[in-house]
């Protein structure tokens, strides 16, 4: 199967599944948005989550089509390493009101890595903007390949065709209340260890605990949610790619913008501290995940989100993230 004609695959099915975390009952609420570089994917990672609930025995059918693109070459002690690699994911998910104020929620990714097709794209972009901006190396290889490697003259990751399978699940508890103009939302996750496939499967059981906290001014909302997650350190990461930390921290702030009683615009930005002490400072630092998305109600039930990540501060993350939701409330 050809790279594009997988690529359209996805889409449709993002798109005409209709059915991770967005919310089809209420269309003011925070963006979607997952770290996609290929160190953190196969992690769980808490989202912002809408304090308002779905109604009791109600069900919510999701799907996502991401599409990301990472290239970071560094020198680590005099020896090349390189992540250069787009992810193409499907994150499908479903979710169920057991009171007014709990909903249990469920998502199984499927990710396949290749050498993609938006390196020229990015590249052609960052010539023509007034300002100069870093290609991650980009420059140094031929578009549009795939090249993981980290420590390899000493046994480590030497990964340079296609790779793809289903990741880890991951099950979510929440707890929503809501006040007049105000709310709050907690939430419990786990994502246990499946699969065995590196960079797909992290080979850790995952731990994460979330609070979001939400404010609404007018046509205007304002987010905020905190939170961190936590695994063990016997997975592949930690054997192969020096992962030192079982912990992370997250923080989110974000803020909405009511358009119209169908559309709603958002902007996040998603935080969260390095598992990592590698000596390679873009792999050790925070990861700073802006995103702008927009929201679409396209039937009574139905959301939609397009959205599109970057991490402009500290480059710790995938360069570009492309994605396509679509919820469907029953």
């Amino acid at each position: 199967m050809s790279k594009k004609l997988y690529f359209i695959l996805l889409i449709a099915a993002a798109c005409l599944t209709c059915p991770g975390g967005l919310s089809a009952h209420n269309l003011a609420a925070p963006a979607d948005v997952k770290n996609m570089h290929i160190l953190y994917v196969s992690h769980l990672f808490m989202p912002l989550e809408s304090v308002s609930p779905l109604p009791r025995g109600s069900k919510s059918f999701s799907a996502a089509f991401i599409n990301s693109n990472t290239n970071y070459m560094f020198l680590k002690d005099g020896l090349p390493g390189n992540f250069d690699v787009e992810t193409a994911s499907l994150i499908t998910g479903c979710s169920y009101a057991l009171t007014d104020s709990i909903e249990l929620r469920a998502m199984l990714p499927y990710y396949y890595n290749s050498g993609g097709f938006m390196d020229g794209i990015i590249e052609g972009f960052h010539k023509a903007l007034p300002f100069s901006v870093r290609n991650g190396g980009r420059e140094y290889v031929d578009d549009d390949e795939i090249h993981i490697w980290y420590r390899r003259e000493q046994g480590g990751p030497d990964i340079n065709s296609s790779f793809y399978g289903f990741g880890d699940p991951s099950f979510f508890v929440k707890k929503s209340t809501r006040g007049n103009g105000y709310g709050f939302a907690g939430s419990l996750g786990i994502k246990p260890r499946v699969g065995t496939v590196s960079f797909i499967n992290s080979g850790t059981t995952d731990l994460g605990l979330s609070v979001t906290a939400f404010y609404k001014a007018w046509i205007f909302d304002l987010y905020a949610m905190t939170g961190f997650t936590y695994f063990d350190r016997s997975g592949f990461y930690a054997k192969e790619l020096e992962q030192q930390r079982d912990w992370m921290v997250l923080f989110a702030p974000g803020a909405g913008l009511r358009l119209s009683d169908s559309l709603y615009a958002v902007v996040q930005f998603y935080c969260n501290s390095s598992p990592y002490n590698t000596g390679v400072k873009r792999i050790d630092t925070f990861t700073v995940i802006n995103t702008f998305a927009l929201r679409w109600r396209a039937m009574e039930g139905m959301v939609m989100q397009f959205s599109f990540d970057e991490d402009s501060f500290t480059y710790a993350s995938a360069d570009i993230t492309l994605s396509i939701r679509c919820s469907y409330l029953f």
